[in-house]
């Protein structure tokens, strides 16, 4: 499915049956895809739905159809059921709907706050079994972010493994790709998407 969704998006976005595959095809050509995919954690869960949130952000971006912003709520909250840092893309689509030009129309619009109550509905159950069981998985996540000793090697470290999950190669042309779109004028929303969805995961891995 997220092979499928990065596909789909990929050729609504660029317009371009050929981009979609190459895109889908570079997916699946990552480090992070090539292992990632045959472990057994919630991070394969969490690439899913990302990958169908670009799809449904894609679908919303061109057709302009306001059902998609409920799609977009949807899928956010189940991300969220499978890891919480889901959230943070949810606040990439929030910064995208505000900075990108063709999107603000939205924002004196209910769709996207109807998106979001999808969201936090989905999400709730989870908040209830945490309020129910001492807050224990919300305890656990948050223990893991307890600064012990701070180094250097450790930014260097985060750098290195990321470069290494992206793949060297991919995450070059990925660079590329973020460049031309930002000098392509009819692109650059789309270019705002693709960066503004990955800068707040970065900045909260960085944290």
């Amino acid at each position: 499915p997220a092979s499928w969704a990065v596909w789909r998006a990929s050729a609504l976005m660029f317009g371009n049956e050929r981009a979609g595959a190459t895109a889908a095809l570079l997916f699946n050509l990552t480090l992070a895809m090539g292992i990632g995919s045959i472990l057994a954690t919630s991070d394969s869960m969490v690439v899913m739905t990302s990958a169908l949130l670009l799809f449904a952000l894609a679908k919303l971006y061109r057709t302009q159809s306001a059902i998609w912003w409920l799609v977009v709520g949807a899928v956010i909250g189940l991300g969220m059921n499978a890891k919480y840092t889901t959230a943070f893309l949810g606040i990439g689509v929030a910064l995208w709907t505000i900075f990108a030009p063709g999107m603000r129309q939205w924002l004196l619009r209910p769709w996207p706050y109807l998106g979001a109550l999808i969201a936090a509905a989905l999400f709730a159950p989870l908040v209830r079994w945490n309020a129910e069981h001492h807050w224990a998985s919300a305890v656990y996540q948050s223990s893991r972010m307890t600064v012990h000793e701070w180094s250097a090697r450790y930014l260097f470290e985060l750098i290195g493994s990321q470069i290494g999950l992206l793949t060297p190669s991919i995450l070059v042309l990925a660079c590329i790709g973020l460049y031309l779109g930002a000098r392509s004028r009819d692109r650059r929303d789309v270019w705002a998407l693709l960066l503004l969805q990955t800068a707040p995961v970065m900045v909260y891995f960085a944290w």
